[in-house]
């Protein structure tokens, strides 16, 4: 058998027992549905510095990650394992969001198109990511599972420029984020041979997250801007109590709330994106829709 017909015949085992192998881990992961329809023809801007892209809201299609008016936040939006910036494209689009906010939504390493490898240690993640920002807009941070811990890593990191924080279904609680044995049967040679570029990826994040919550647990502590945890109580990747891990550290004063929501699932950033903007907007911008 010719060389090419030994890779054709390797590739197609692997398209025959990767998904099922996907399967077991995107019940750890956070892919998630279809995002909701957007207008035709909307596109949010891709940009790259140096080995990282990112998207934005076409009122910022300059090329830079530094939008022109400097006051306005910036709402920074984190997707979780694997995912990516397209990920937000409902959000980016969302006239209501425009009206208070310049929008980012970033490829977190290794993931989308991003060009480094991945990066399960959050807090050097975090650096990496703030190497993104422009230097003096003052932040809003919204993250999904497993980008809510990277969300307060800048919260701590930057905690003269984040002005809040918006935690959608977040892996918080390391109590909950133990690693399945389905996440374990993957990290060999053969299951990373196995998985498409993504999946290796949230399975590296997934093996290494319970570990890197215990190390956010002391930042949590120093927290100061508001926070708004949203949690679906129907949530079968991200344990509904997860959020009190964040709610027992956060100083007295930190003004936070929990929206429970209690048909929603792990997925409800997708399926429910008008009730998160909604709640966002009352919370952060003291608007009513």
């Amino acid at each position: 058998m010719s060389l090419s017909a030994l890779g054709a015949a390797a590739a197609a085992r692997r398209r025959r027992v990767a998904p099922a192998l996907a399967a077991l881990l995107l019940a750890a992961c956070s892919m998630g549905p279809e995002m909701p329809p957007v207008d035709p023809g909307f596109e949010a801007p891709l940009h790259s510095e140096g080995p990282l892209a990112y998207r934005t809201a076409p009122a910022n299609q300059g090329g830079s990650a530094s939008p022109a008016d400097a006051a306005r936040p910036l709402l920074v939006l984190i997707h979780g394992t694997p995912g990516s910036a397209d990920n937000f494209r409902w959000y980016l689009a969302d006239a209501a969001l425009a009206q208070h906010y310049d929008m980012l939504a970033m490829d977190r390493p290794g993931f989308g198109r991003s060009d480094v490898p991945v990066m399960p240690d959050l807090e050097l993640q975090a650096h990496q990511l703030i190497s993104l920002l422009p230097p003096d807009q003052p932040l809003q941070l919204l993250g999904h599972s497993l980008g809510a811990p990277l969300a307060l890593w800048l919260a701590f990191l930057l905690p003269e420029r984040v002005q809040g924080l918006t935690l959608v279904a977040g892996s918080l609680d390391p109590a909950y984020e133990q690693p399945r044995w389905y996440n374990r049967l993957a990290d060999n040679a053969l299951g990373r041979w196995l998985l498409p570029r993504e999946w290796e990826h949230a399975n590296a994040e997934v093996l290494a997250l319970a570990e890197q919550l215990e190390a956010l647990l002391p930042a949590m502590g120093k927290i100061r801007a508001p926070v708004l945890l949203i949690q679906g109580e129907q949530d079968s990747l991200v344990d509904p109590r997860s959020p009190q891990a964040l709610l027992q550290r956060l100083p007295a004063d930190t003004r936070r709330e929990v929206l429970r929501l209690p048909e929603a699932g792990h997925f409800l950033l997708w399926e429910q994106p008008k009730q998160v903007r909604d709640a966002l907007l009352r919370f952060h911008a003291g608007a009513t829709r």
